[in-house]
C-alpha cells in the first residue's frame, strides 16, 4: 500500500516524503491539473526511496505536468533511489515524462545501484528533456571505464542512439571533452563509426581542432584509418596556417596514398588523379625521407613521374644535389633491362660542365649492303653509301671497325635517327675514333703501337709493311702484341 505524507516543510526537512516495503512510495494522479508539486527554499522537494523493482514515485496526469518539483535551495529538487527499478520514471502522451528546474543544482537527480538512475519514456516527445540557460541540459558522468557517461540506444533498424542538434549558429549539436581520453568515440560492427554531414559548402561534416595534437586521427587495423568521398569537391581535405594540412604516417606503408577510382573497392580505375597539390607560391607536392625515397612515382603504361611548367624561363623537372662533397647525381636514370634509353630529349641540350663516358669510342651508325656481321669486323665503304666487310689489303676505303666486341661498348652514337633501342639486322655502329677491339690476321708479328691498315683475310687487320700503300689506308695503332695467325686485339682507331 502507499503512504502519502501532505504537508509543509521549514529548515532543511523533506516537504514530501514517501517510503513503502512493497508498493509504490508516492502515487498521484491529475485529470487536468499537475499530480504532484513540490517546492523547497533548502532540502529536497520531493524524495523517494523504492527497494523493489517499482518506481519510486509514480505519477500520472492527462492534461498537464505529472510531477513538478522547484528547489531554491542546493540540493535537488527530487532525489529518487532504487535498488532494482528505476529511480524515477516519467511517461507523457504528448509533453515531458519528466520535467525538473532548478537555480543551482540539479534539477532532476536519479541513483540507481543496478538499474537506471533516470529512464524517460513518450510516445511522440522527448523521453528525458534537459534545458539550461547557461550550463549542460543533460549531463551524464561515470567511473566506469567501459561504460558511458550518457548512453543512447535505438533498437529501429534505421534509427539514431544519441541526437544532438543545435539552432544557434555557433553551436554545437553534440560535443565531447576529455582532460586525458578521447572526447568522443564512435565504433560500429558493421557500419560507420561516426558520420558527419552538412549542406553548407563553406562548412564540415566532421571538423576535428586541436590546440596542440592532432585535429582528426583515424586508425584501422586491416581497413582505411580516415576516408572521404565526395561527388562534387575535396574527398578530404586539410588546411592550416603555418603547418602541413595533411599529413600521413606509415611505418611500412605509404603515408599518404591516393587513388583514382570510379567506385570504391572496385579495380576499375577511372581517369582522375590520385594525389594532387597546389600551391600559390609554396611546392604543391613535396616529398622527404630520411633513407629512402623521398618522391616515387609508377605507372604501369604512362609516365612515372612528369613535370610541367608555363614558365618561359624555369625548368619543369629541376634535381639539385645538396651535398657539395657528395657524388652522387642530382638526376639519374636507368634501365635495368639494357634495351631502353636511361634517357630521352627532344630538343635542344645544353651542358654548361664537362661529359664523361665510361665506354670508350665514337661510333657511327651505317646501312650495310652485305649480312649481318660480326663486331671486331674491319668495314670499308661499298657503293651507295654502304659498308662491306673489308677483303683486300691496303684498302683506302677504310671506314672503320664494327663496334661492341669484348667488353668495350661505344660511348656515343652517331646517325641513330629515330631508334633509341639498340641496332638493327640493316645498320651496323662502326667505331670511327677511340678504343675497339678489332680482327686481325698476322703475317707479320704484330706489336704495341703498330700502325694497321685492311688485310687480305676478310673482315681482319694486319701490321702496316708497306708505309707507301698504307698512305690513306690506316685503320689505327694496336694497342696490344699478336704473334701470329688470326686474332682479336684492342686497338686505337685512327684513320688516316
Amino acid at each position: 500500500m502507499a503512504a502519502i505524507v501532505n504537508g509543509p516543510a521549514s529548515g532543511s526537512d523533506t516537504g514530501v516524503e514517501g517510503t513503502s516495503d512493497a508498493g509504490v512510495g508516492v502515487h498521484a494522479e491529475s485529470k487536468t491539473g499537475t499530480a504532484v508539486v513540490a517546492d523547497s527554499l533548502d532540502g529536497c522537494a520531493l524524495r523517494a526511496v523504492a527497494g523493489g523493482p517499482l518506481p519510486c514515485v509514480d505519477a500520472k496526469s492527462e492534461g498537464s505536468i505529472a510531477v513538478r518539483a522547484v528547489a531554491a535551495g542546493i540540493h535537488p529538487a527530487v532525489v529518487a533511489e532504487s535498488d532494482g527499478g528505476a529511480g524515477v520514471y516519467g511517461k507523457s502522451i504528448t509533453s515531458h515524462g519528466v520535467h525538473g528546474e532548478s537555480k543551482s543544482n540539479a534539477a532532476v537527480f536519479g541513483h540507481g545501484e543496478s538499474g537506471r538512475g533516470v529512464a524517460g519514456l513518450s510516445d511522440s516527445g522527448e523521453g528525458v528533456l534537459g534545458e539550461s540557460n547557461q550550463a549542460d541540459g543533460v549531463q551524464g558522468r561515470t567511473l566506469s571505464k567501459d561504460n558511458a557517461g550518457v548512453a543512447g540506444i535505438n533498437d529501429a533498424l534505421d534509427g539514431t542512439g544519441v541526437l544532438g542538434t543545435a539552432d544557434g549558429s555557433a553551436g554545437t549539436g553534440v560535443r565531447g571533452t576529455s582532460d586525458a581520453g578521447v572526447g568522443v568515440t564512435g565504433t560500429s560492427v558493421q557500419n560507420d563509426g561516426v558520420v558527419g554531414s552538412t549542406d553548407n559548402v563553406d562548412l564540415a561534416g566532421v571538423r576535428g581542432t586541436s590546440q596542440n595534437g592532432h585535429g582528426v586521427v583515424g586508425e584501422s587495423v586491416g581497413n582505411v584509418g580516415v576516408r572521404g568521398t565526395s561527388k562534387g569537391a575535396g574527398g578530404v581535405v586539410g588546411d592550416s596556417e603555418t603547418a602541413n594540412g595533411v599529413e600521413g604516417y606509415g611505418p611500412l606503408g605509404a603515408g599518404v596514398y591516393g587513388q583514382a577510382r570510379f567506385a570504391h573497392g572496385q579495380g576499375n580505375f577511372g581517369p582522375g588523379r590520385g594525389v594532387v597539390g597546389e600551391a600559390g607560391q609554396g611546392t604543391g607536392v613535396e616529398g622527404g625521407s630520411q633513407a629512402g625515397v623521398g618522391v616515387y612515382g609508377h605507372s604501369d603504361s604512362g609516365a612515372g613521374v612528369r613535370g610541367e611548367t608555363g614558365s618561359p624561363d624555369q625548368p619543369a623537372v629541376v634535381g639539385v644535389q645538396t651535398n657539395s662533397h657528395g657524388s652522387g647525381a642530382a638526376i639519374r636514370g636507368e634501365t635495368p633491362g639494357g634495351l631502353g634509353t636511361a634517357g630521352y630529349f627532344d630538343g635542344n641540350v645544353v651542358v654548361t660542365g664537362h661529359i664523361e663516358f665510361v665506354n670508350a669510342d665514337c661510333a657511327e651508325e651505317f646501312s650495310l649492303s652485305t649480312s649481318e656481321v660480326e663486331p671486331g669486323t674491319v668495314m670499308v665503304i661499298d657503293d651507295g653509301e654502304t659498308l662491306r666487310p673489308s677483303d683486300r689489303a691496303y684498302d683506302r676505303r677504310v671506314a672503320g671497325v664494327v663496334a661492341g666486341a669484348g667488353q668495350l661498348r661505344p660511348a656515343v652514337i652517331l646517325g641513330a635517327v629515330g631508334r633509341h633501342n639498340g641496332a638493327n639486322a640493316s645498320r651496323v655502329r662502326v667505331a670511327l675514333v677511340g678504343r675497339v677491339w678489332c680482327k686481325v690476321d698476322a703475317d707479320v708479328p704484330i706489336s704495341v703501337g703498330d700502325l694497321l691498315t685492311t688485310s687480305p683475310t676478310p673482315g681482319h687487320a694486319m701490321k702496316v709493311v708497306d708505309h707507301q700503300r698504307g698512305t690513306g689506308a690506316v685503320l689505327g695503332k694496336a694497342l696490344r702484341s699478336w704473334p701470329e695467325g688470326a686474332g682479336l686485339i684492342p686497338i686505337l682507331v685512327s684513320l688516316q
